[in-house]
């Protein structure tokens, strides 16, 4: 007769004749991917890069956001907005709390509150070193949205690389579904990024 297995399931199929069998299922089915990627893609001479409309839906509550630069056509500052439905929100009440040292020990820090935008770094135009990894909770949830983790950057200038890592909050319950990340300069970086959501269980 006909035998059903759930997706992902597994188990053992004992022969005890010929053509006669019995199917002892394991303990439970496989684990999927803790990660699924959700979108990337990369971008040219751009002057800010926005996820797509929806990138943050319901389906998952927690997200992990890679973005590397790997040119840079001026001394750049970058900032990061969250977005909802095609918007960029620039209400004055984003925090981030980002601490960090380059190699000869000097202090960096990002510490600011109730800007328009996350400061997320700078970089020189001759040594391009950017890289950005996040986790962002929450955001499709009416609750004040956090973003945790780590970027690295070359100060502006070439004079030293610096690694930060620190929190940043949006502090009003809000919902969004995407957001942007800017340069100070016009059309000027370049690179890519991609996009995963946290499996629920």
């Amino acid at each position: 007769g006909p035998l059903a297995i759930p997706q992902y399931g597994s188990g053992t199929l004992y022969f005890t004749s010929a053509g006669v069998a019995i199917f002892f299922p394991s303990a439970g089915p496989a684990a999927s991917s803790g990660l699924t990627f959700i979108t990337g893609t990369t971008f040219t001479t751009a002057t800010s890069v926005s996820l797509p409309t929806n990138t943050f839906t319901s389906t998952y509550q927690y997200y992990k956001l890679f973005l590397t630069i790997t040119a840079v056509t001026a001394d750049a500052d970058f900032t990061m907005r969250l977005r909802a439905s095609g918007t960029d929100d620039t209400n004055a009440i984003y925090d981030n709390m980002f601490l960090g040292v380059a190699p000869d020990a000097t202090v960096s820090n990002a510490t600011t509150a109730s800007n328009t935008a996350f400061n997320v770094g700078e970089n020189d135009a001759a040594t391009v070193r950017y890289n950005l990894a996040l986790d962002v909770l929450c955001p499709q949830i009416s609750a004040p949205t956090l973003i945790y983790g780590f970027y690295n950057f070359q100060k502006k200038y070439n004079t030293n690389a610096f690694g930060r890592f620190g929190v940043a909050q949006f502090r009003t319950s809000t919902v969004f579904d995407s957001l942007t990340f800017i340069s100070s300069v016009a059309s000027s970086i370049t690179g890519n990024y991609k996009v995963f959501g946290y499996a629920n269980s």
